[in-house]
């Protein structure tokens, strides 16, 4: 499959980064390993020799791997302790040209509280003389129609504007949040090294502890996001859509 894949992409024609749990391990010779390192020669991809990124008290190996056609001074792997699997996470870095994202413009009507107001005043003014006056339904339906389409282009022009980016709503950390953090890691991995039901007890408290703490700031961050804003409805859809993200 990893062949059918490299055949469709063509790595030769542009850059290449392959990331992933493959469940190959790099630190031991096998028939696995070097058929996938010959595999990604073919098409002049190598694997980026990574320390253990999966540790228990019996192995540790590396099965997650990183691949490129990219040369090393182009990209950098960390590998973090992340405590969201039995995998460590790698973090890549890329140090590659990127086109600028070109200016998205739009055309939108000028609507806001001030222009609504002068829409208002403005059909609030209107006679109307026009709509009854005339005879047919359809006659009188079409002067309506005109006389509200040019109060709207008055008050609300239309006007060409730049797409903004969209603000996701932002998670805060704080210092007891990282320091509930640094205590699960901590037990994580001393349960990893020793396989013991006590520590994995230890360390399933330390987890809640911190997941309850994490979502209650985050819980508190959305309130106080909806209260400061002067749309509580926008805010709160803000707040639905950067979960959904």
């Amino acid at each position: 499959m990893l062949t059918q894949v490299l055949n469709q992409v063509q790595p030769h024609k542009s850059s290449i980064v392959l990331v992933g749990d493959i469940n190959i391990d790099s630190l031991k010779e096998h028939k696995s390993k070097n058929r996938l390192e010959e595999t990604l020669a073919a098409h002049d991809i190598y694997r980026l020799n990574l320390p253990p990124t999966r540790i228990t008290r019996n192995s540790a190996t590396s099965i997650d791997c990183v691949c490129t056609n990219l040369s090393t001074e182009h990209l950098r792997v960390h590998v973090l302790e992340t405590g969201l699997s039995d995998h460590k996470g790698q973090l890549c870095e890329l140090d590659i040209t990127t086109e600028q994202p070109k200016h998205i413009s739009q055309i939108r009507r000028h609507i806001n509280p001030h222009t609504l107001n002068d829409l208002k005043l403005s059909l609030a003014q209107q006679t109307w003389t026009e709509v009854y006056s005339t005879l047919s339904a359809d006659g009188a339906y079409n002067s309506f129609l005109n006389i509200v389409t040019m109060e709207i282009n008055t008050a609300c022009p239309t006007k060409k504007m730049r797409q903004r980016k969209n603000n996701k709503f932002t998670n805060y950390s704080d210092r007891e949040v990282n320091q509930l953090k640094q205590e699960y890691l901590q037990s994580l991995h001393r349960y990893e090294l020793t396989g013991l039901e006590r520590d994995r007890s230890i360390m399933a408290q330390k987890k809640k502890l911190y997941d309850l703490k994490l979502r209650k700031l985050r819980q508190d961050n959305a309130a106080n996001h909806i209260f400061r804003s002067s749309n509580k409805s926008k805010a709160a859809w803000e707040i639905v859509n950067s979960e959904r993200a």
